[in-house]
């Protein structure tokens, strides 16, 4: 053999070599992406976005809702609606988070507290004592006008009637909640709600109703007294 072909021969087996080292088969992927999405306000974590982690590596995906919102559910590549949860990156995953807001319940506001002022501590004097029995007193809570009426109103009554009146009174049990107090030169309007529970006689049974009522306050001399108008719905 001519020596001069030995080494093109030699090239020739090295090129033909490394083209079929190309040939092998080479796992490209040692990684999968986890794209985490999110439907509504929440925060996610891992956070919104795509993400690299080994075949096989376990990840905790977390859902936590921003004020008003809460978590209903993850669909995608995986399916659930706990909050936290444990995946396995066997493949690539791309999942979304589901929020819903939180729709505002009216009874809310109707349970919102409010700060009672004078006005609110005059209508609750006036209805405790008006349901204690004490029905003499409750004249001092009304305007002069409506004071005399009242006055008058008791004067007229036998003694049988004003016991029955007062017994039955004093079998009512009233809980009054201010519920709104605003208060315009000198006149202040009173949303109350009252609870009263009594027994009814003919039954025996314990009966409780709910009632609203607007009172109507105008200041006098520094102090608040209950308008007739109001005073002549009790």
């Amino acid at each position: 053999m001519n020596r001069k072909l030995i080494p093109l021969i030699f090239i020739g087996l090295l090129i033909i070599g490394i083209g079929c080292l190309n040939d092998i088969p080479i796992e490209e992927e040692m990684e999968h992406e986890l794209v985490m999405n999110i439907e509504g306000e929440g925060i996610l974590e891992p956070a919104e976005g795509t993400h690299n982690y080994t075949i096989g590596e376990e990840v905790t995906i977390k859902a936590e809702a921003e004020e008003d919102w809460e978590f209903v559910e993850w669909a995608g590549d995986y399916e659930g609606t706990d909050i936290e949860t444990t995946i396995t990156m066997n493949d690539s995953k791309n999942i979304t988070a589901y929020f819903e807001e939180v729709e505002e319940d009216e009874n809310d506001e109707d349970d919102e507290e409010i700060d009672v002022g004078e006005p609110g501590e005059t209508v609750i004097a006036f209805l405790e004592k008006m349901y204690d029995g004490n029905i003499e007193e409750t004249a001092e809570y009304l305007v002069k006008e409506e004071a005399e009426q009242f006055e008058q109103e008791l004067e007229e009554m036998s003694e049988e009637e004003l016991q029955q009146i007062k017994m039955m009174m004093e079998e009512v049990d009233v809980e009054t909640t201010i519920k709104s107090e605003e208060i315009t030169n000198g006149e202040a309007t009173v949303e109350a709600e009252l609870i009263v529970s009594a027994t009814d006689p003919m039954t025996g049974e314990e009966v409780e109703e709910t009632e609203l009522a607007s009172f109507i306050l105008l200041e006098e001399n520094g102090e608040w007294k209950i308008s007739e108008e109001a005073a002549a719905g009790f």
